[in-house]
C-alpha cells in the first residue's frame, strides 16, 4: 500500500487546466500546434493509490492525448476483455478519455485501453462508432503508458483555434485486489455526466504550477508556483471541515497542514480541498478528494445487533497494548471497562436492550462504535398469506398499515444474521414469507455486442402475457418494467439489433398494462439523474440509484441531497432507493452508514430500500455489516409505522448546530423528530425546538428517533 507521502506527492502534479464551473475562470491551454502540454493529475472523490500523469498535444491534422500511470512497487497490471466484448476492459486497469469539442450539442466521444492493447471506443454510450485512430500501449520500469492519435474529422471537428473551447475529462482506473479505484482530471463522479467534464480553452497563457514538497501522516505540504500575472492570487486548503491559508513569498504560496485528530474516524481518511482563487475572490481552481493513511488504528467489533443468546461482544484493535475499552450505556455511563488487547470480549450479561457504546482509548486517540442490545422478540414483521400489499396517499401499506419496504439482491453467498429478514423479495436470500416480489417482465436481455444494449425479445409481447398471467395473492407483485431502464433498447436481429427510443416504448408498455390490469403494480429502475424525467411518468413505483452516494466510496456526504432532490423531482410517487451494500466494492461500506441512509429515506419520505449485494457479495468477516442488513427492517417498522404518516411542522426547529439531516412530524398526540448525524465523527446534536432545547451526544453517523416535548434519549424507544 501506498504511502501517504507518496500518495500527495502524486496528487499535486503540475496543474494546467481547470474544472470550469458556473462563476469561475478559466484556465487555458496552449494552442501551438506541435506544442505538448501537460493537464497534470486530478481525482474524483478518493486519491488513488496510482495517480496518472495525462497529457495532450495538437498536431497539424489530429490530437495526441498521453495517459501515463505510475506502478508502484510488488503491484500487477490487471488487464480483462476481448475483441467483440471490450468493455469487460473496465473491470481492470484501464486508461481513459473523453471529448466533446461542441459541448452544446450533448455529444461526446469516449476512447479507452487497458494494458494488454485492447482498445474501446464509443460516440457517447455507442459502441458502433468505429474511429480510425492509431494507439499504442507501452510499459516501462515503473509505469504504464496509453498514447492515442486522434484526427480531428474522426470527432468531426478542426484544429482548434485560439479561444475554442471544449469539454474534456482523461481518467484511469485501477484494480488493487478485489477493489477498484478510480481518478479522472474533472474530478467527476459520473465519466458520461457532460455537465461533470472539465473545460479547455485555448490560448497562449503561462499557468500556475501546484507541487507537493512533502506529505507524511501527520502534516501535508504543498507548494504553488504563480507566474507574474498571477501574484496577487491566493490559495486556500480545506482538510477535514478545517480551512488553512497559504502564506505567501514571492511568487510562492506555501501551506502546512495537519491531518492528524484526536478521535479516529471509523472510515479513516482526510478529507482535503484545495482552491487557488483570484484577487476578487474567484474560484480559478479547485480539487475534491481523499487521503488515505498508510497505518490505520482500527477497532472492530463482531455485530451490531446483540441478542440475549450473545453473552459477549468480542473484538479486535491495533492502537496498541496500551489500548483501554470503556461499555457506555445511553446516558454515558460507564458499565465495563478492561485494557484492550489486540483481540477480547467484553461481557454483556445482565444489561437491558437498548443503545450502548464500545469507546477505544489509547493516549491522546481515541475512537467509538454503536452497538444496539435487542429484546428476545426482536423480528421482522411477518406478512400473512392474506395481507394486501396497497399503494395509498403514497405510502405503501400491508394489511392496512403502513410498511417501509427492505429487500436485497441475490449474492452467491450470505451470512444474514437473522434469516427472516426482508419484506420485499428483489433476491433470493433471507426473505419473509409471503414478502412483496418485485420481478421483471422477462422480455428483455442484456447485449454486449454488437453494442451494449438491452434487446427486446421478438416474442416480447406473448412473454409479457404469460407473465402478467400469474394472479399474486394479496397483490404483492410489483412488475418491475426494466432495470437500468436508461441502457439503450434494441429490437429485430440479435446479430444486427435495431436501437429503439427506451423512454417511448415503457412509457406505452405501462400505460397498456396499467389499462389490462389496473389494480396491479409496476416499478422501474434507472441509476442516471439526468434520464429521470424520461422514466418517472411510466410506472407506479420509481426505483433510483445514485452513482455518487448509494454506490460512492464515501456514500454520507451526498445521500441526504440525493434523496431530498429525488424526491421533489418525482412529485408524491412512491420512491425505493437502491443502497450498496458491497458497491463499488466489498470493503468501504460500513454498518453506520447503512443505518443512517434508511433513517434518511425515512426523513426524506422514500418509501424502501434495496441493498445491492452483487458483484462479488460479502465475505463472511463482515459479520457487522450482515448483522446490520439483515436486522435493520425489524428496527425501523415499528418507528416507520408511526413516523411516516405524521405531518410536518414547518419552523418547528429554531436552530440546530452541526452537520445533522431531519425531520419533525405531529405523529397522533405526540411530536416526533427524526435526526441523523451526517458527519463520521461524534457530533452533539444541539437543538433549540418550539418545544425547548436539548443536546444529544450521537456517534459517528448515528440516527435518533425522539420525543421532542419529553427530550426522550434514543434508549429509551
Amino acid at each position: 500500500m501506498v504511502s501517504l507521502k507518496n500518495l500527495l506527492k502524486h496528487f499535486f502534479l503540475i496543474l494546467l487546466t481547470t474544472l470550469s464551473c458556473a462563476g469561475t475562470e478559466k484556465i487555458s491551454l496552449s494552442h501551438k500546434t506541435g506544442s505538448s502540454v501537460k493537464t497534470g493529475a486530478a481525482q474524483s472523490e478518493l486519491l488513488p493509490v496510482k495517480t496518472p500523469e495525462f497529457s495532450l498535444e495538437l498536431l497539424k491534422e489530429s490530437f495526441k492525448v498521453i495517459i501515463k500511470t505510475p506502478i508502484l512497487p510488488g503491484e500487477k497490471l490487471f488487464s480483462n476483455g476481448k475483441k467483440h466484448d471490450e468493455e469487460r476492459m473496465f473491470t481492470g486497469d484501464i486508461a481513459e478519455f473523453f471529448i466533446s469539442p461542441e459541448p452544446d450539442s450533448n455529444v461526446y466521444f469516449h476512447i479507452a485501453a487497458n494494458p494488454a492493447g485492447l482498445v474501446y471506443t464509443a460516440k457517447k454510450r455507442d459502441i458502433s462508432w468505429n474511429p480510425r485512430i492509431k494507439t499504442h500501449v507501452s510499459r516501462g520500469k515503473n509505469f504504464w503508458m496509453a498514447e492515442f492519435i486522434i484526427p480531428y474529422k474522426e470527432i468531426n471537428t478542426t484544429a482548434p483555434s485560439p479561444a475554442t473551447i471544449w469539454r474534456a475529462n482523461f481518467a484511469a482506473s485501477v484494480k488493487t485486489g478485489t477493489a477498484k479505484k478510480s481518478c479522472s482530471w474533472s474530478g467527476a463522479y459520473d465519466f458520461h455526466n457532460l455537465s461533470e467534464f472539465g473545460t479547455i480553452r485555448f490560448d497562449n497563457k503561462p499557468l500556475p504550477r501546484i507541487t507537493v514538497w512533502e506529505a507524511n501522516c501527520d502534516k501535508i505540504n504543498i507548494k504553488l508556483y504563480l507566474p507574474p500575472q498571477y501574484e496577487k492570487y491566493q490559495a486556500v486548503c480545506e482538510v477535514n471541515g478545517t480551512q488553512y491559508p497559504a502564506a505567501k513569498k514571492g511568487n510562492t504560496l506555501s501551506l502546512e497542514i495537519p491531518i492528524q485528530q484526536n478521535y479516529i474516524f471509523p472510515k479513516q481518511f482526510a478529507s482535503v480541498k484545495l482552491q487557488l482563487l483570484s484577487p476578487e475572490g474567484k474560484v480559478i481552481y479547485s480539487r475534491s478528494g481523499r487521503v488515505e493513511p498508510e497505518n490505520r488504528r482500527t477497532l472492530t467489533v463482531n455485530s451490531f445487533y446483540y441478542t440475549p443468546d450473545m453473552k459477549t461482544l468480542t473484538y479486535q484493535q491495533t492502537f496498541g497494548e496500551n489500548a483501554r475499552i470503556l461499555l457506555k450505556n445511553a446516558h454515558n455511563q460507564v458499565i465495563a471497562r478492561s485494557a484492550a488487547k489486540r483481540s477480547g470480549s467484553i461481557s454483556l450479561a445482565g444489561l437491558k436492550p437498548g443503545r450502548y457504546i464500545v469507546e477505544l482509548s489509547s493516549g491522546q486517540w481515541h475512537t467509538s462504535r454503536y452497538i444496539r442490545l435487542v429484546p428476545k422478540d426482536f423480528a421482522a414483521v411477518p406478512i400473512a398469506d392474506s395481507d394486501r400489499f396497497e399503494i395509498k396517499n403514497n405510502l405503501f401499506y400491508l394489511k392496512n398499515t403502513p410498511v417501509f419496504l427492505v429487500g436485497a439482491s441475490a449474492t452467491p453467498r450470505n451470512h444474514l444474521q437473522f434469516k427472516n429478514a426482508f419484506n420485499m423479495n428483489t433476491g433470493n436470500i433471507g426473505n419473509l414469507d409471503n414478502a412483496v416480489v418485485f420481478k421483471g417482465l422477462g422480455q428483455t436481455r442484456f447485449l454486449r455486442t454488437p453494442f451494449s444494449c438491452s434487446f427486446l425479445n421478438n416474442s416480447a409481447d406473448k412473454i409479457i402475457a404469460k407473465h402478467m398471467k400469474t394472479n399474486p395473492a394479496g397483490n404483492r407483485h410489483v412488475h418491475r418494467l426494466a432495470y437500468e431502464a436508461q441502457i439503450q433498447l434494441a429490437e429485430g436481429n440479435i446479430k444486427a439489433p435495431r436501437k429503439i427510443d427506451a423512454a417511448s416504448y415503457y412509457d406505452k408498455l405501462y400505460k397498456k398494462l396499467k389499462k389490462e390490469y389496473p389494480q396491479r403494480y409496476f416499478s422501474i429502475h434507472i441509476d442516471k439523474a439526468e434520464r429521470l424525467p424520461d422514466f418517472i411518468n411510466s410506472c407506479d413505483i420509481f426505483e433510483y440509484a445514485s452513482w455518487r452516494s448509494s454506490y460512492a466510496v464515501n456514500m454520507m456526504p451526498n445521500l441526504n441531497k440525493d434523496m431530498k432532490d429525488l424526491r421533489q423531482k418525482a412529485g408524491q410517487k412512491p420512491l425505493i432507493f437502491w443502497l450498496g451494500g458491497s458497491i463499488p466494492n466489498p470493503h468501504c461500506r460500513m454498518a453506520e452508514e447503512l443505518r443512517a441512509a434508511v433513517y434518511c429515506a425515512l426523513i426524506n419520505n422514500i418509501n424502501g430500500v434495496i441493498f445491492h449485494l452483487g458483484h462479488g457479495g460479502l465475505r463472511q468477516e463482515r459479520t457487522r455489516l450482515w448483522s446490520l442488513i439483515s436486522g435493520i427492517s425489524a428496527e425501523i417498522q415499528p418507528i416507520y409505522r408511526e413516523f411516516a404518516s405524521g405531518k410536518e411542522i414547518p419552523g418547528f426547529v429554531r436552530k440546530v448546530k452541526g452537520n445533522f439531516a431531519y425531520s419533525v412530524r405531529k405523529c397522533g398526540n405526540v411530536i416526533r423528530m427524526i435526526a441523523v448525524n451526517l458527519n463520521p465523527a461524534e457530533q452533539t446534536l444541539d437543538m433549540q425546538t418550539a418545544a425547548g432545547s436539548f443536546k444529544i451526544k450521537l456517534s459517528p453517523f448515528e440516527p435518533v428517533y425522539v420525543n421532542t416535548a419529553a427530550n426522550i434519549l434514543p434508549s429509551d424507544r
